[in-house]
Order: structure tokens, then sequence, then C-alpha cells
């Protein structure tokens, strides 16, 4: 998959994660894998926001050493780790390709640091970007960028403010100047807005990145987007950074052609007191009556009893029509509702005559399948294998 970041309103690891967020990334296994490292106390706060007409996520590390999203330092307290300390840390991973890449994000950053500083990255002692958040924003994120199938990283130009910002060293030019050693060879737009956009951190996420996986790619399709929304209120922009998910294409092979993302819902209910042939019938009729697939999983219930998870896929027109059938066909109590996004491939119907009748054929860009039911039809009615029908679609 290739990833591209557009940026509107700039580039923090807060922003970074909450569009990966967006993108699908389970922030839930992340947080108990930084758990499994980290032994400061901290929770990540998953918000689901819309400004300015646009959704997207929210994220924010609530941690206990009460640093802010930028990291700044709000008692002098809290520990001040150096870069062995967070590489040391980071060789403990659950997740070693996110942990080599972090590691890399953090050398990268040091680098950054000992540059402006006058001193080497060893000797770097992490401020705000060795603060509780920082640290789930950057190991975080990698850990996301695996979950999503990322391979190649595209970053489009960055946007800038002007003036100043305070931090742990003193009073910096915007950008801070290790942002700006950081950002150097990449894109930058000048903004009239009086604050900080790209964090030292987002910029140290983005460009190594960008290094270690170069979008070489010449075609993908897009498949979704996410947006990350910051923390603060800017004069003229939203800040937000949108990240967009796109399936590479093999030139050897067809593209892949979505059809369209759906909105689609996804309905399912728990029932341990209906027999088989209930469920297998309420199925048939969900199917009947609208419904995109409908199934159902076992699975363990509380205190022990196994039970039947009834789950159908939807519109969200059909699914009124539904919630009656399953509630007259099934004891459950209550049924539960979400959305979902489906991607579908193009696909045609076409018809092949065989020396038993017509016979269905789906065709997609990645292959043809003939119908089961035009199969289990001539199978039935000639006496024939299954198999043998099947191959006379010449799929």
């Amino acid at each position: 998959m290739i990833i591209h970041f557009d940026s509107v309103g700039g580039a923090s690891g807060d922003m970074i994660l909450g569009a990966l967020s967006d993108l699908g990334a389970d922030l839930g296994a992340i947080a108990t894998q930084l758990h499994a490292i980290l032994p400061d106390h901290f929770h990540i706060d998953i918000q689901k926001v819309t400004e300015g007409g646009i959704a997207g996520t929210r994220v924010t590390v609530d941690a206990h050493d009460h640093h802010d999203h930028d990291g700044h330092e709000g008692h002098h307290h809290h520990h001040h780790r150096g870069l062995s300390d967070i590489l040391a840390m980071l060789e403990h991973a659950p997740h070693e390709a996110a942990a080599r890449l972090a590691a890399e994000v953090f050398r990268t950053l040091a680098v950054a640091e000992a540059t402006v500083h006058g001193t080497t990255p060893e000797a770097i002692h992490f401020h705000e970007v060795g603060a509780v958040d920082a640290i789930v924003d950057i190991y975080g994120s990698c850990l996301a960028l695996f979950q999503l199938g990322v391979t190649e990283v595209a970053v489009g130009a960055l946007p800038e403010g002007h003036g100043t910002v305070t931090c742990a060293h003193g009073v910096m030019p915007i950008p801070a100047p290790a942002t700006a050693e950081l950002l150097k060879g990449h894109s930058i737009q000048r903004v009239d807005e009086p604050f900080e956009l790209v964090t030292p951190t987002g910029a140290a996420l983005l460009m190594t990145w960008k290094k270690q996986f170069p979008a070489v790619s010449p075609v993908g399709v897009p498949v979704r987007s996410g947006i990350g929304f910051g923390q603060r209120t800017l004069n003229a922009r939203p800040n937000l950074l949108r990240a967009m998910l796109s399936q590479k294409v093999d030139s050897d092979l067809p593209a892949f052609q979505p059809s369209s993302l759906s909105a689609l819902l996804q309905m399912e209910t728990n029932i341990d007191d209906a027999t088989p042939e209930v469920l297998a019938y309420t199925v048939e009729r969900l199917l009947e009556a609208g419904a995109l697939d409908a199934w159902h999983t076992p699975i363990i219930m509380k205190k022990g009893r196994p039970a039947t998870q009834l789950c159908a896929l939807c519109s969200a027109a059909a699914a009124d029509a539904l919630s009656r059938i399953i509630f007259r066909e099934t004891p459950t109590l209550g049924i539960r509702r979400f959305p979902v996004e489906r991607t579908a491939l193009e696909r045609t119907v076409e018809t092949v005559e065989t020396p038993y009748g017509a016979l269905r054929v789906k065709k997609t860009p990645h292959g043809a399948k003939p119908e089961y039911e035009d199969c289990r039809r001539i199978a039935l009615a000639h006496d024939l294998p299954l198999h043998a029908v099947q191959r006379l679609a010449g799929t």
C-alpha cells in the first residue's frame, strides 16, 4: 500500500497518529504494545470530530507527567530520556520491524538536535520528544504504519507558520531549529499563521518514513483517506493532516479498480437460546430481504456459555426490515448496528453456452468465477460432478 500525506494545518505526532487511526489503525492494540515497554502511565484518547464540515479523528495522549500535545513541559520532575534510554526501551518492543523504524526516527531526531546545538547525538537528552506522549506518538505511529500494510510513503509540501515558539531551550523562531534541520530538502509553504505547525516529532516521522519507504510506484488506486486533527484552532485554516491510502498497481497485473467505497451497516446480535434450524432459516430470510451478506459464527458468552453471533451486512435503507426479521425469528432482545465501509471490484456477468445449457460467469479485473447456483442446477439435472460443470465455464 502507498500512503500520501497532505497537510493543510501542519504535522505533529498526534496528528499523524490521528490520521492513521482514521484510516483504520487499531489504537487499542497499539496501546497494549506500548504498555509492554513504557513504564510510565498513559492513556490514548480517541475522539471522532467534525470541524469546518470535515470529519476526522483527534488523538490525545494523557500522560501522567503532564505534558501537552506538543510535549512542552508542565512540571520539571518528569524524566528526560537520552537516545540510549529510548533505544534500549525499543529493543524490548513486541513488534521488531516497527521498533526498528521508531528507533530510526529517534536517531534522525537526535542528529537534528545535535546539529543545531553543536553536540553529538549520544549527548542529546530529549526534553519535549523524550516525554511519554512523544514516545507514544512515534512508536505508535510506526506500529500503525505496519498495521495498514504501508510499503511506500509520499509527503506533500508542508505548511509552516511564523513567529516564535517557547520550548525547553527557551524562545525559538518558527520553524524550530530542529524542525528546520529535519525538513532540509523538502518543500515548505509559508502560511500566515503565528503558530508552530510542524513539530520536530512530526517532521522526524514523515522525513524518516519518506526515506525508509520511498514512493516509487508510478500508479496507485486510492482506497480510503483519513483525517488527523491537531489541538489548535488556527486563524484561517483547519488544523488537520490528511493521509490517503492507495493500492499499488503491478504493471504486469490488471489494475485494482474498486467500483466504489460503499458506506454500509453491519448488524449483529449474540444468541444463546436459538436452535441451528432457526439460525439457518433466519440467514435465508435476511438474504431474501435484501441483506448483502448474512452469517453466524460460534462464540463464547458470559459464564462460559456457547452461543452464536448472527450478523448481516446491508444498506441503511434495508436495516429496519432486517431488524424486524431478526426480532421475529430469533429470541434476541437487542441488535447492534454500526457503519462499515466496503470496497468492491468492478464486475460484469456474462453468459457462457455449454452442452448442458447457459451458465452465468461473474468477471472482475482479477479473474472470473461461474455462478454456483447455475453450476448446481446443471450438475443435478445431468448427474455430473459439480467441479466438472464449473470447468465448463473455462475459468
